[in-house]
Formats: C-alpha cells, structure tokens, sequence
C-alpha cells in the first residue's frame, strides 16, 4: 500500500526528465539531479515507486517484458533502464563499480582491478541502454570524504575519488545521476563546484504543509493503491 501525494510525483517528473535528456543527447555530457531527506522519509520508496510503475509500463510498451501475470516488485529488479544502485558503506571507486555490477546482475572477480571493473559497468550500462543512474545512501560517499578526501583551501571544496568516478560518468555522457540520501550529505556532495554546476534539480522532499492548499488538498483526497 502506497499513499500518493505531491513529493512522490515531483520525483517521478524529474527522473524522467533525466530521462528524456540521455534519449535526446545520447552523444553529450549529463546532467544530475539530488534528493536529499531525513531518514525514513520515503525516498528510496519514491525512486521504487516510480520505477515500479512508469518504468516498467514503459519497458512492456517496448515488448521488453510482457506485463500479464506480471509481480512488478520482483520486475523492478530485473530492468536495467534505471538503475538503483545502493552505496557500501565508505564507498570508494572499486566499491562503486562493485556496486553497479552487482545490480546489473554481471559476473565479476573481486580481485580485479578499479579500471577494468569500472570499464565493464560503462559497457554494460550502454549495453543495457541504462538511462538513469540512482545512487543511493550517498552519505558513504561524503563519509569517504570526510575521512580521506583532501579540502581545498581556497573554495573549502571536498574531492574524493568515488565523486570523481561520478562525474566522469556524465561528462563522458553516459548517463545522467539522481544522487538519493540524508540531508547532512548535501552540504559535503555540493562542496564540489563541478559536481553542483552539474546539479538541474534539487528535489524538495520535505514534509507536506497543511498551509499550502494544493498539498493539503491533495493527501486528503487522493491515495491510491499500487500494486
């Protein structure tokens, strides 16, 4: 059982403008996208929600899967058109590429190398034609930073490597990122410059206002079961 309200589709929206973006400029540098929340506020059922349901209608439109019969829990996790990956904790490069792999469901040996690891998630993510890239817990990644990163003294800017990997991936155009995760992580994610000029939306996911009459009016009147 899901309540439907107005957070929910604002995230729906962007990620498929995310979407739409790597269809139309395959060829180009990507952008990003972040929604920052409390812990237990739903985020990470919003990203399933919407991939649960505009995704997968989207893959059986396309005769990927055939929508009869069809448990869209146990589907969610077999699509590769967007991709909802869950950080390790103190995420580094290697465990980022572990990650991505794990979720595509690839064969990999853990003692390869950072290079050929991240080298066969890039082909198989244009493989799958992934579209959307969600990284979740992004925390790990501003922890990792905290602890190892290097500040630079003139922009007080954190830089790990695992952002970096990060940012590569879209300025080679190979698919767009929605960075998921607490909002104390905010602050150390967007101290790198790059990383936030890259930044399109800043999904707001906070608490539904009984003064503001559109989202009062909304939760009280629209919830809706999805299977």
């Amino acid at each position: 059982m899901r309540i439907q309200h107005p957070r929910l589709h604002d995230v729906a929206g962007v990620m498929s403008d995310l979407r739409e973006c790597r269809r139309r400029t395959p060829h180009s540098e990507q952008g990003c996208a972040s929604l920052f929340a409390d812990t237990q506020s739903g985020k990470s059922t919003a990203v399933k929600h919407y991939i649960e349901t505009k995704v997968l209608d989207d893959v059986i439109a396309a005769g990927e899967l055939k929508g009869d019969g069809l448990n869209r829990v146990k589907a969610a996790t077999l699509q590769k058109r967007v991709l909802h990956v869950t950080l390790t904790d103190k995420a580094t490069p290697k465990s980022l590429a572990c990650d991505i792999l794990d979720v595509l469901g690839a064969k990999y040996s853990a003692g390869s190398s950072t290079p050929l690891l991240m080298r066969q998630a890039y082909v198989l993510l244009k493989g799958c034609r992934t579209e959307l890239l969600v990284v979740d817990e992004i925390q790990h990644l501003s922890l990792t930073a905290l602890r190892q990163g290097t500040r630079a003294s003139s922009s007080n800017q954190f830089e790990t490597s695992a952002t970096n990997t990060l940012k590569l991936m879209m300025i080679r155009g190979l698919v767009p990122i929605l960075f998921v995760g607490k909002t104390e992580a905010r602050h150390h994610l967007f101290n790198d410059e790059q990383l936030a000029a890259r930044c399109v939306n800043e999904i707001n996911y906070g608490r539904l206002r009984l003064e503001i009459a559109s989202e009062y009016k909304f939760s009280k009147t629209t919830s809706a079961r999805s299977d």
